[in-house]
C-alpha cells in the first residue's frame, strides 16, 4: 500500500476562505517539501490548492518539481462536468498523476451516470482513475450502485473513513460497501463528545491512533479488499481563534499520525 498526504492534511495552513489567515500560508512547494520532510513518497494535490488554474509551463515546472522530490502525485478536485472532468484529466496528464479524485455535486448520485459515461473512456485511454469520494451527500449504497452500473475499470471509489456520519454510516460499514471498487483511502481519525450541557455531541478530528477509529480493523479490511488502494492522510483539527496556533496543532498531528502509520503498516 501506498502511503501519502493530502493538502488536505494542512487545510488551515493553507487557509480555508472565510476564516482567518496563517501568518505565513503554506505554498504548493513547501507542501512538497513537507511531504519529503514527513518521509512520505505520494501526495494528493485537492481543490484547496487547486491546479486548474495553472498555465501549462506551470504545470511542467510542478512535474519537474515532483521528480526533483521523488515524489508521485494524485489530483483531488469537485464536480462530475465532464468538462471540468476532462480538463483535470489533462492536468493529470501534464503532471504525471494517475488518480483524479472528485465528488459528485448533484442530490442523487446517479445524477452524474450521463456526465461520467461521457468520460470514462478517456481516463482509461491515458491511465489515469477516477475516484469518487463519499462526501457525506450519498450512502455507500447509493455510490455502490452507481459504480456496478457504470461497470467501468477507470472509475471507482475514493473511500474516506468519517465523512459519511453525516448519514449515519460508521467508518465499518463505509469500507466494507465501498472498499470493493476503491483506488484511493482518505484515512483519518475522530472523537465524538457529548457537549459539557450535556445538550448534544461534538465530531472532530484527531491524530491517527489517538482518536475512535478502530485502526486494526480498517487496515484489515483494507488488506483484504484485493483493491491495494493508495492511503491518503487528511485531518480535521477543530478551529480556535488564533489560527496560527491551530495550524500548528495541525502540523504536530502530521508528525503524530504518520509515524504512527508507518509503524501501522509495517
Amino acid at each position: 500500500m501506498s502511503l501519502g498526504i493530502s493538502t488536505y492534511a494542512v487545510p488551515w495552513h493553507i487557509g480555508i476562505h472565510g476564516y482567518p489567515q496563517a501568518t505565513h500560508p503554506l505554498l504548493l512547494h513547501e507542501f512538497l517539501d513537507l511531504a519529503v520532510e514527513c518521509g512520505i513518497s505520494l501526495v494528493q494535490i485537492g481543490d484547496n490548492l487547486p491546479l486548474e488554474y495553472k498555465t501549462p509551463q506551470e504545470l511542467r515546472e510542478l512535474r519537474l518539481a515532483l521528480e526533483d522530490r521523488g515524489l508521485s502525485v494524485e489530483v483531488g478536485t469537485r464536480s462530475t462536468r465532464p468538462d471540468h472532468l476532462l480538463k483535470h484529466l489533462n492536468i493529470c496528464r501534464a503532471i504525471g498523476a494517475n488518480l483524479c479524485r472528485t465528488v459528485i455535486p448533484y442530490p442523487r448520485a446517479v445524477e452524474s451516470l450521463q456526465d461520467l459515461k461521457l468520460v470514462a473512456d478517456q481516463f482509461h485511454d491515458h491511465g489515469v482513475r477516477l475516484a469518487i469520494e463519499n462526501h457525506g451527500l450519498h450512502t455507500a449504497e447509493e455510490l455502490t450502485i452507481l459504480f456496478e452500473t457504470l461497470n467501468h475499470p477507470a472509475i471507482g471509489s475514493c473511500v474516506d473513513t468519517i465523512n459519511s456520519f453525516s448519514l449515519l454510516e460508521t467508518p465499518q460499514q463505509v469500507l466494507g460497501t465501498l472498499l470493493p471498487y476503491s483506488f484511493n483511502v482518505h484515512i483519518k481519525d475522530f472523537e465524538i463528545h457529548r457537549v459539557h450541557h450535556q445538550m448534544g455531541f461534538e465530531l472532530h478530528g484527531a491524530p491517527l491512533g489517538a482518536g475512535q477509529l478502530d485502526m486494526h480493523q480498517t487496515v484489515e479490511m483494507i488488506c483484504n479488499s484485493g483493491r491495494n488502494p493508495t492511503i491518503i492522510l487528511e485531518q480535521w483539527v477543530p478551529f480556535s481563534e488564533d489560527v496560527d496556533s491551530v495550524v500548528a496543532t495541525e502540523k504536530n498531528w502530521l508528525y503524530q499520525s504518520i509515524k504512527f502509520l508507518k509503524k501501522f503498516l509495517v
